[in-house]
């Protein structure tokens, strides 16, 4: 089973930083938790992305101590997840700043997203109240606003969808610092559960076109100097662009989310599997990309009982081998064999695959099929059909493929097989026969067990 919960053993919290990216400008750090940007000016403080809760924004707070007493002015929301807001209230802000869109995802998804992030990281909400509730913004922006904190200068900008619909990032340019939230990543791979993962490499295009000499991101340390922003950006369009190409084309080849699951995982692995945070992600930033490349622009709501669905959905993936991205269409395949005592003989095989996984055995009796038995390894990524025959001598005779054809025709046209379609996952298909009673009909109780017998 496929755990979606956060495996880390690290306390959120420890190993305090507190950078100073450029004049006025500060990134608080520490383990197992987001980021937070705080930008001092002459008349006041203005603080982004305030943590998780209240008493991890108290350390950002102490730290903002220990430079100035000037009010918190301002708190701004780059997204709405709950892992980067609930901390507002500690600030006592005048003013919550968010962008439009990020308001109208708070309503509609931030109460859900509440309870599903802390039942999946408990470590990190830990000492979040019992009665917190979401963070309402004060004030929102359609695209952009400039605030002056008093000989500081600060922009505020929604540059497109990227990490979710309504990112904004903060603009310094007195000290050309860029806060740039969980829009870019450095060490950590991005979470893409709710991303517009087609949108997001233009999001960054707009963040590297300031040409800034130091970002913060979401997660983990800053990037400081030109180099160090140039690679943390193309970290992030890195692992989005072969997030999305590699979902889509599993898609493209009709398979299921399992398949993609490892197909993705196989393509993003050698790159980005030694970053924070890889599989953590990786079940819901598939999810994502599965659903964008059938065709679905918003991301659908994460509740409690979807995350237990996608869990189900991926099964136990323990037993699997290195899988490859599928071929481009289904080839008919024949491969040599010489079974014991059998002169000639040739395995006709419909197959993304080589290896024959799922061996379909035939009776004695030519006129129909009265026995099923279906292996599969569900680590392989395409499932295969290869044609035997025992013979009334107990030999092994390997159809040809027109009789295979002929006889598969004849025995759906006698006995209602409907449907064979073994590119739906690794290891599921839908097999349905009329007036028979069939002991494991569901795809789900195959995926459960891993071999059953159908009887006709």
């Amino acid at each position: 089973m496929v755990e979606i919960r956060n495996p880390s053993e690290t306390v959120p919290g420890k190993n305090v930083r507190f950078e100073e990216l450029g004049k006025g400008c500060y990134a608080f750090s520490a383990d197992g938790c987001s980021n937070t940007g705080v930008i001092i000016g002459e008349r006041g403080v203005l603080v982004v992305d305030p943590q998780a809760t209240p008493a991890l924004a108290e350390k950002v707070l102490q730290k903002i101590r220990e430079l100035t007493d000037k009010p918190i002015k301002q708190v701004v929301l780059t997204h709405f997840h709950a892992d980067s807001t609930l901390g507002a209230t500690a600030f006592e802000p005048a003013d919550v700043i968010a962008s439009d869109l990020t308001r109208r995802m708070i309503d509609t998804r931030g109460s859900d997203d509440i309870r599903v992030l802390c039942d999946r990281d408990s470590a990190l909400f830990s000492d979040l109240p019992a009665d917190s509730t979401v963070i309402q913004p004060s004030m929102t922006i359609a695209s952009s606003m400039m605030i002056d904190l008093g000989g500081m200068e600060v922009r505020l900008m929604h540059l497109g969808r990227g990490h979710t619909m309504g990112d904004m990032v903060v603009w310094v340019p007195q000290s050309s610092v860029i806060f740039a939230g969980d829009l870019v990543q450095k060490t950590s791979v991005p979470y893409c559960g709710d991303a517009h993962l087609t949108d997001w490499p233009r999001a960054l295009d707009r963040v590297t076109a300031f040409r800034p000499n130091a970002l913060m991101p979401g997660r983990g340390k800053s990037a400081k100097g030109g180099p160090a922003v140039a690679t943390a950006v193309e970290m992030t369009r890195d692992y989005v662009i072969t997030l999305r190409d590699a979902a889509s084309a599993c898609v493209e080849q009709s398979l299921g989310l399992r398949d993609t699951y490892l197909a993705v995982k196989d393509a993003l692995e050698p790159q980005f599997g030694s970053r924070e945070n890889f599989e953590f992600h990786l079940p819901f930033n598939v999810a994502r990309a599965y659903d964008e490349a059938l065709g679905l622009d918003q991301p659908q709501i994460w509740t409690l009982e979807r995350c237990a669905d996608l869990a189900d959905a991926l099964g136990d993936l323990n037993r699997r081998r290195t899988t490859q991205l599928p071929m481009n269409r289904w080839q008919l395949q024949r491969s040599p064999m010489r079974p014991t005592g059998i002169r000639q003989s040739k395995t006709v095989s419909l197959s993304l695959s080589p290896t024959p996984i799922l061996p379909l055995r035939w009776s004695p009796d030519q006129s129909k099929m009265t026995k099923v038995k279906i292996w599969t390894l569900l680590q392989r990524i395409s499932p295969t059909m290869a044609m035997k025959q025992p013979s009334h001598r107990g030999k092994v005779m390997v159809k040809t493929r027109k009789r295979f054809w002929k006889e598969f025709a004849d025995f759906s046209e006698r006995y209602g097989l409907l449907e064979f379609d073994a590119r739906l996952t690794s290891a599921r298909f839908l097999c349905l026969a009329l007036d028979h009673d069939c002991k494991a009909p569901t795809c789900e109780a195959f995926l459960r067990s891993g071999e059953y017998q159908c009887v006709f």
